[in-house]
């Protein structure tokens, strides 16, 4: 029987735990630092084709889909089937016809897919549909969009113009794409379910394990510490979510309205998680990123959250018409801080590396639902590799 350590029970670590031990040859010790499992960053978003991010290559949008449609396979249970509206804000200095370029990319992607029988959101000529100033100032003039058959995403785009405080906050044309939401808890109870029931894994917290140490101790040492073991050159970034109540906008959408990161006018993400409350994500001038790493992630002190909480308030004030019923509500935010790979604050595409003739695999996961790409095309093939090579055959 081989043994392997996994170091750090978040997704990342508690995924590839699961996976490896359904190996009947493979036990795996899982080690945590805290009390419990999977305590890491919020995530709410599939980021198929990382329309949320403007400055990625149309070749990190591709890997993104590729990502997003290997997690809706798995965790088909927890997608939240509706379409995420997607615009620039007035003084974001990003051109909308990059914008359109990505969807036509993306949607030819997936049209390629479907041959094979992988459409997990929906049909390809819905995947997403582009709106105008012309649209926009019809549905104020009308109190809806003109009829055109077939456009599903139509509903959830004239909730969003009804409850936008002013059109010329946002470039035009915007769009709304059938990027999913994932609905965390179900992932994260589906997770620590199959940790209960495997009999190969044995999970001990509170534990500050030295990866050094067990690296002798085992013959292959997964690292899925995140930001904890991150070098001086490594970047960090702290991610959080605040949950904000505002009953009289309770149908509007997904939508994300983007701007340039750690301004005024950075981007402003709300996913709506039922009876008129929020998820909000506000990445303006409180957005947390480390670039000079010390060696020890710094704790955000709790009245600095307090203002972020406010100033995403604030942010979702300014875009919706939300300002008499709109409230921080009264539930601990979810935060968490990650390592960003390459040393590039823009880079999306998670990846996961092995040093020549080492048996220490190290997990960079920038987006959660990257997890079982890394898993089944990079972390795999490293510990078959390193099995290989200690002549474990019977495991391979």
């Amino acid at each position: 029987m081989t043994k392997v350590a996994v170091v750090g029970g978040g997704i990342g670590g508690i995924f590839t735990a699961i996976q490896l031990a359904k190996d009947p040859c493979i036990e795996v010790d899982v080690y945590e630092r805290n009390e419990g499992i999977l305590k890491g960053p919020p995530y709410c978003h599939l980021h198929a084709g990382g329309f949320l991010y403007p400055d990625i290559s149309i070749m990190d949008a591709q890997a993104l889909f590729h990502h997003a449609m290997l997690f809706a396979e798995y965790f088909k249970d927890a997608l939240i089937e509706r379409p995420c509206i997607i615009a620039y804000n007035a003084a974001a200095p990003y051109n909308t016809n990059d914008l359109l370029y990505r969807c036509k990319v993306i949607e030819y992607l997936y049209n390629c897919l479907k041959s094979i029988h992988k459409t997990p959101f929906g049909p390809v000529d819905q995947f997403y549909c582009v709106y105008t100033q012309r649209d926009v100032e019809y549905y104020r003039e009308h109190g809806k969009l003109a009829v055109n058959t077939g456009r599903s995403h139509d509903p959830y785009v004239e909730t969003f113009i009804k409850s936008l405080k002013d059109p010329d906050s946002i470039k035009y044309p915007f769009v709304s794409v059938l990027e999913y939401g994932i609905d965390q808890d179900i992932v994260e109870r589906t997770l620590f379910e199959q940790v209960r029931k495997s009999p190969r894994i044995k999970l001990y917290t509170r534990i500050e394990a030295n990866i050094k140490e067990l690296s002798q101790k085992y013959l292959v040492v997964i690292n899925a510490t995140g930001p904890y073991t991150a070098g001086p050159e490594d970047i960090l970034e702290y991610k959080s979510a605040w949950m904000i109540c505002s009953p009289s906008q309770a149908n509007v959408p997904e939508t994300s309205i983007i701007g340039t990161r750690g301004t005024n006018n950075g981007t402003l993400q709300i996913t709506p998680v039922g009876d008129g409350l929020f998820q909000v994500h506000c990445m303006t001038l409180n957005s947390s990123v480390i670039y000079q790493f010390r060696g020890q992630v710094p704790p955000v002190p709790k009245m600095e959250l307090c203002k972020r909480a406010q100033i995403a308030l604030d942010t979702m004030r300014r875009y919706y018409n939300c300002y008499e019923d709109a409230y921080i509500a009264p539930t601990v935010a979810r935060g968490g801080t990650q390592r960003v790979p390459k040393s590039h604050i823009s880079h999306r595409v998670s990846s996961a590396t092995l040093a020549q003739g080492d048996n220490v695999i190290t997990l960079c996961l920038v987006k959660a639902m990257s997890i079982v790409h890394v898993y089944k095309n990079i972390v795999q093939k490293y510990v078959y590799q390193i099995l290989r090579r200690h002549q474990c055959t019977d495991t391979v």
